[in-house]
C-alpha cells in the first residue's frame, strides 16, 4: 500500500481502516508512506494493526521511475501480490510499482483529482497520470461523481471501475459528561442558550468555507444572534501550503469585514473531533467537491443532525428532511435555509433528525461490511490475475 501524506485526514484513515481489515483477513500489510506532519501521523497507528510501515518522503514529490522501481525491487523480496495506491499523489507510483513487479495494482479514489503547481506543471501531472490509468486492475471509488471521473476524464475501462463508499467505526462513538460537554461550549465561546453549529474539514478550495460563510451571513439576524459557528480544520503541508494560507487568511478577513468576530471561530487543526461532534447542536458540511466525506458520517454516528451538500451524490436510502438535510453543492442560498431550518426547530426535532442519521449510518457506513467488501475486491483481484498464469 502506497500513502504519500499519512496525516489524520480522510483518505490516510480509510487506510488504516482498510490495512485493518486486510491483516485480519489474514493479508501481510506493508505501508509506504511518506512525511506527514509532526504530531498528525497515522504511521504508528498502522503499525498496531499490524502492518509494516516504510517510510520514503519521495512519495510526497513528483513521482519518478526511480522510486517506482525502488519499490518493484521490494514488492519482490516480500513476494507481494498486490500493490494499492491510496492517494491521488502515490497513484502513479503505485501503478508503475506494480507493473515493474508483476503484480496487480488497485486505486482508491478517495475524491476528485486536481493537479497543483504551474500550468507546465498541472499538465504534466495530469498527463503522467492519464498514462498510468492502463496500468490498474481496479478502480474502488468512493461515490459515483469519483467513479464518472476516473472513467470519462481519463478513460477508465467501465468494468474495472467499482464504488465502495467510505466507513467509520459506528460503535466507536462514546457520549462525553455533561459537565465536559459544558466546558468545551464556553471553550468555544457557547453560551447556554445558544446553538453551536460545526464544520469539521482542512482549509482548502474543496471544502468551500466560502460558501458556508456566505450562507450563514444570509441567515436572519435573530437567527444568526443565537448562533456560533465553528470551523474546524487546519491548512495541509503540501505544495498548496502557500494557497491554502492565503485562503484562510481571506475567510478571516471576510469574518471580520461582515462584523462576525463573536459568531464565527475558525480554530485550526484539533486533536479531540469527537467530542466536539458531541458538544455542537449542528453539523454543516459545504463541499464543493468530495469523495465520501467521513466528516459527515462521523457527524451522524455522534446523533447530530446533519446538512451536507451533493457533491458525493445522493446516498443510497436517505430521505432527505428525515435523516437529514441534502443542499446542492455551491449554492449559499439553500444552505442558508437548511441552516435556518433547522436551527429554528426544537431541541425533540432536532434529537429526532440525529437519532435518525444516526440510525443510516449504522445501517450503511458501518467500517466492518464495508471493511470486508474491501478485502472481498482485493482478494477478488489477486485470484483473476493468478488465474492468468
Amino acid at each position: 500500500m502506497t500513502l504519500a501524506l499519512p496525516e489524520t485526514s480522510g483518505a490516510p484513515r480509510m487506510a488504516l481502516q482498510y490495512a485493518c481489515a486486510l491483516t485480519g483477513a489474514g493479508y501481510r500489510v506493508v505501508v509506504a508512506a511518506g512525511a506527514a506532519p509532526q504530531g498528525r501521523s497515522i504511521k504508528a497507528d498502522l503499525v498496531e494493526t499490524g502492518a509494516d510501515v516504510i517510510h520514503d518522503d519521495r512519495l510526497g514529490k513528483l513521482p519518478t521511475r526511480r522510486l517506482a522501481r525502488s519499490l518493484a525491487k521490494r514488492i519482490r523480496r516480500m513476494n507481494g501480490c498486490c500493490v494499492i495506491g491510496f492517494q491521488q499523489r502515490d497513484h502513479v507510483t503505485a501503478a508503475r510499482a506494480a507493473r515493474y513487479a508483476g503484480v496487480p495494482c488497485i486505486w482508491s479514489v478517495q475524491g476528485r483529482q486536481r493537479f497543483n503547481g504551474t500550468l507546465p506543471l498541472r499538465m504534466l501531472k495530469e498527463r503522467m497520470y492519464r498514462g498510468c490509468v492502463g496500468l490498474v486492475d481496479r478502480f474502488i471509488c468512493t461515490s459515483p461523481p469519483t467513479a464518472d471521473e476516473i472513467r470519462r476524464r481519463f478513460g477508465a475501462s467501465s468494468e474495472l471501475v467499482h464504488i465502495l463508499p467510505n466507513g467509520i467505526d459506528t460503535e466507536a462513538v462514546e457520549s462525553i459528561e455533561p459537565r465536559r460537554r459544558k466546558q468545551l461550549r464556553r471553550q468555544m465561546g457557547v453560551a447556554d442558550d445558544e446553538l453551536l453549529l460545526l464544520n469539521v474539514g482542512r482549509i482548502t478550495v474543496e471544502k468551500a468555507h466560502d460558501v458556508l460563510l456566505d450562507a450563514f451571513t444570509m441567515c436572519p439576524n435573530t437567527l444568526r444572534s443565537r448562533c456560533r459557528l465553528v470551523i474546524v480544520g487546519g491548512i495541509s503541508t503540501s505544495s498548496t501550503h502557500g494557497r491554502m494560507t492565503e485562503l484562510q487568511r481571506r475567510l478571516r478577513q471576510f469574518i471580520k469585514s461582515r462584523g462576525l468576530d463573536g459568531r464565527v471561530a475558525l480554530t485550526g487543526w484539533r486533536d479531540n473531533v469527537p467530542e466536539l461532534l458531541q458538544a455542537a447542536d449542528v453539523y454543516v458540511h459545504s463541499s464543493r467537491s468530495e469523495g465520501w466525506p467521513l466528516a459527515v458520517m462521523e457527524a451522524m454516528a455522534s446523533g447530530l443532525p446533519v446538512i451536507f451538500t451533493g457533491c458525493s451524490g445522493e446516498p443510497e436510502g436517505f430521505a432527505d428532511g428525515r435523516d437529514g438535510f441534502i443542499v446542492p453543492a455551491e449554492d449559499a442560498a439553500e444552505l442558508s435555509r437548511a441552516i435556518s431550518h433547522l436551527a429554528s426547530m426544537d431541541d425533540d426535532s432536532r434529537r429526532r433528525i440525529g437519532e435518525a442519521g444516526r440510525r443510516y449510518c449504522r445501517e450503511h457506513y458501518d467500517i466492518r461490511d464495508i471493511g470486508r467488501q474491501f478485502v472481498e475486491q482485493v482478494s477478488q483481484v489477486v485470484r483473476d490475475r493468478a488465474g492468468e498464469y
